[in-house]
């Protein structure tokens, strides 16, 4: 992958096929690791520590990998396999350990005690309908889960829990899991999503909007309130200082 679109912009396509990391030191793609768990810490080790037999730590193919996590027990197992972070996947609090919004505090102070990234995910809801009869292994054994978006309190809610735990990066999830109802886009209400009536198409859109200045502010004030001189946001503002 890196080999085909490169590593700065210059090799990137006109779609910018992958995520970097804002960095003073460091410039990496970003990755997110959907079910790392399924396979061994040792086995990721061999790729992820800097002293692994087929390490990309300093080379051309090094990268900051985030590793998805559902339980309590992933979080070690991650930190023992080398990844730089992990990351929640479904937007709906309470499906799992990982994507419930009080334990978000405690994944934080984690990943701060071990250097690495936490990053939640959050969506403006979430409605998996049994009528497509799914086996127990997806959506990780939970089926019909309901969220209900209740006019965007839900999504101000879960931004509202990603700033007061003080989260460098924020993940939406929307175009994902689009037929069930997780989009932010605008859409039309047929198979499996709706609209957002009485508000218009790009109301979740807006919403985003808003609460990504809202962020903006809120690193700023951090700022303000260490008694830093430079009121402009870094990389350290942003993200764990390990890849700054």
């Amino acid at each position: 992958f890196v080999d085909g679109f490169g590593k700065g912009p210059a090799g990137t396509s006109s779609t910018l096929s992958y995520y970097n990391v804002l960095s003073k030191k460091r410039d990496l793609p970003l990755f997110y690791i959907r079910k790392a768990y399924r396979i061994m810490d040792p086995e990721w080790k061999r790729l992820l520590s800097r002293n692994g037999i087929l390490t990309i730590r300093g080379g051309n193919y090094d990268a900051v990998l985030l590793a998805h996590i559902t339980s309590k027990d992933h979080k070690s197992m991650i930190r023992r396999a080398g990844f730089d972070g992990f990351y929640t996947y479904l937007p709906s609090n309470g499906a799992n350990y990982a994507a419930t919004w009080k334990n978000w505090n405690q994944l934080k102070k984690f990943a701060d005690s071990y250097r690495l990234l936490f990053v939640p995910t959050i969506g403006p809801g979430f409605y998996d309908r049994r009528k497509y009869h799914r086996n127990v292994n997806q959506n990780h054994g939970i089926t019909n889960i309901k969220r209900y978006r209740s006019n965007g309190q839900y999504f101000d809610v879960g931004w509202r829990t990603s700033l007061k735990n003080n989260l460098q990066i924020i993940t939406i999830n929307s175009y994902n899991n689009w037929v069930d109802g997780t989009q932010i886009e605008a859409a039309i209400p047929v198979f499996g999503f709706r609209d957002y009536l009485p508000g218009p198409p790009e109301k979740y859109l807006d919403l985003t909007q808003s609460w990504v200045e809202e962020y903006i502010k809120y690193k700023l004030n951090n700022i303000k309130l260490n008694k830093k001189t430079e009121l402009t946001l870094n990389c350290y503002d942003f993200i764990n200082s390990t890849i700054c």
